[in-house]
């Protein structure tokens, strides 16, 4: 599947408005999508991490919000709600802990796809 393709399929699932690619070096294969959602900005891209060959592309959530424990929680259960989803979708999903390191650490939580 293309990241186009993937943005496709994202953009029918969410309410992601300004939804758009953007070319960047900075990106795997030169380009990524973003756009925002519920007060956060989300990420599309190609997956380049050693150690995560099972996985295409990365989803990325950065809260607009100021930090604390109780927004910390609410990005958590969103993050973790475009995941099950997603996953219902056929697609098998990982939300990582945050201490990937450059082998790629799949700790975390996975979802198998279905359906």
């Amino acid at each position: 599947m293309s990241l186009e393709a993937f943005a496709a399929f994202v953009q029918e699932l969410f309410p992601v408005t300004g939804w758009h690619e953007r070319e960047s070096s900075n990106y795997y294969r030169g380009c990524y999508w973003c756009g925002d959602m519920e007060e956060r900005e989300i990420e599309l891209c190609w997956l380049d991490s050693r150690g995560f060959d099972d996985y295409i592309f990365w989803l990325v959530v950065f809260s607009k919000k100021k930090r604390s424990v109780d927004q910390d929680a609410a990005d958590e259960q969103f993050v973790d709600a475009m995941a099950r989803i997603i996953a219902s979708k056929g697609f098998t999903t990982l939300i990582p802990e945050d201490d990937i390191t450059e082998k790629g650490n799949q700790n975390g939580v996975k979802y198998e796809g279905a359906g």
